[in-house]
């Protein structure tokens, strides 16, 4: 009975350091993983955006769903935008009107910039900045937005259901 249970600890203690050593092996891939950063400084552009939450450096950028591109810096100007440093393995021949909107993978997903081109003849030059940029959009400020219209609205449907008996 003794060796029974000798061997049933002895296959417990195993099973729990592999178990371990899964959990640890697992924590540094993850770590060294988002530690690295992309070496894609061959061609840059620069986007000014009033709100960026969930948008890291490192974060990817894309065009028509392709990656093409990593954010690589984020500061801060006078006027408390965060100007993003967009870079790129290789020239981009983007238009001179082209968009960057911060997107969201899925509905809590990872945030990421989208370029959409536009339609003029010129194109972006290294170092460009982009003139037209859209903000990422807050889940709780689609709420509060909502719910601010709803707020709005309860007092004018009484009205209207009394209008609709009076006639």
């Amino acid at each position: 009975m003794k060796s029974f249970l000798k061997k049933s600890a002895l296959k417990e203690t195993i099973a729990g350091l592999i178990v371990l050593i899964c959990f640890v092996s697992l924590f540094v891939f993850v770590y060294n993983r988002k530690q690295i950063k992309p070496e894609a400084t061959n061609f840059q552009l620069y986007a000014r955006f009033n709100k960026v939450d969930g948008i890291k450096e490192g974060a990817i950028v894309q065009l028509s769903g392709i990656p093409v591109g990593y954010v690589t810096d984020m500061v801060l100007d006078p006027f408390y935008r965060v100007i993003l440093t967009l870079s790129f393995n290789k020239p981009m021949n983007l238009p001179t009107d082209t968009a960057a909107l911060i997107e969201t993978n899925g509905l809590v997903g990872a945030k990421f910039i989208e370029l959409v081109p536009g339609g003029e003849e010129e194109n972006l030059k290294n170092g460009g900045t982009l003139g037209y940029t859209q903000d990422v959009l807050l889940i709780d400020d689609l709420l509060n937005h909502v719910l601010e219209f709803m707020r709005k609205r309860k007092g004018e449907i009484p009205n209207q259901i009394a209008e609709g008996v009076e006639k």
